[in-house]
């Protein structure tokens, strides 16, 4: 025959040490929740406080998320410690650092471009809008999010960058009001400079896209016993893209230098 005395004296030790501790774990349940209605309030103040902030949206939004998560674990710590008035607070706090040891190392690189993402934030290297060029991959930024920065490449690709990696690599930013030079070469065969200068100066000019100041220029770039390398400088706004300024560019010098050399023909 089966002794279920022993089962039901461990159940009745069990239900009368529940009933005993009833009041501090409502008092825990009743500060958990407390703690967790205060940081639904975090977000608002957060972005009440940002509100002046350039990158306020996305700048709020990972902060409120990690001071949200911040107020629901001292919560939870507070909590556990008035239901199990026995844990000391030595106790949490090595519970807390052997788990955010362990925690970190499961998912160092996640929390490493996190923190990069908020200190992108913070600093601010480049904006929505800002094109930007690293790693071999350049575009406009669409969005920065806590793991990760989205592009949006000349070629309508969307390319997800790591913050990491934009925290420790070298990145090229052009700003759409900040003014970009660029400069291709020519060769100059047959015709004298001073014949060809001007009209070069003239047709960059002319090219949509291309800035009147600071001027286009025309510069000797190299000399050989037969011909000149010529550098065609000039400028655009940063939001232009560069490649199809340069195709404009060089075709309107090559009008010109097709125009020049066959002026410079002797007439049969």
């Amino acid at each position: 025959m089966v002794d279920f005395s022993l089962a039901l004296k461990r159940a009745h030790t069990l239900l009368a040490s529940l009933v005993a501790n009833l009041p501090n774990i409502l008092v825990g349940l009743l500060v958990l929740t407390a703690f967790v209605l205060i940081s639904r309030l975090v977000p608002k103040i957060i972005g009440h406080l940002l509100s002046g902030h350039r990158n306020a949206q996305n700048l709020g939004y990972v902060l409120s998320r990690l001071a949200s998560w911040i107020v629901i674990t001292a919560g939870a710590f507070l909590s556990l410690s008035l239901v199990v008035p026995s844990l000391s607070v030595g106790d949490l706090v090595q519970l807390l650092g052997v788990t955010s040891v362990a925690v970190g190392f499961a998912f160092r690189d996640i929390f490493q471009n996190f923190l990069a993402g908020i200190l992108l934030l913070l600093t601010q290297p480049f904006s929505l809008g800002d094109r930007i060029q690293v790693k071999g991959y350049e575009g406009r930024v669409e969005d920065i999010q806590t793991r990760a920065t989205r592009i949006r490449s000349d070629e309508g690709e969307t390319v997800i960058i790591p913050n990491a990696t934009l925290f420790t690599e070298s990145v090229v930013v052009r700003r759409p009001y900040q003014n970009r030079r660029l400069e291709v070469d020519v060769n100059l065969k047959g015709v004298a400079l001073e014949r060809v200068r001007p009209a070069l100066l003239e047709a960059m000019r002319r090219v949509p896209g291309v800035l009147h100041e600071p001027p286009p220029q025309v510069l000797v770039a190299a000399i050989a016993p037969d011909s000149l390398t010529l550098r065609l400088r000039w400028w655009i706004l940063g939001g232009t893209n560069g490649l199809e300024s340069k195709d404009r560019v060089l075709e309107a010098a090559q009008r010109v230098l097709a125009q020049a050399a066959a002026q410079a023909q002797p007439s049969a």
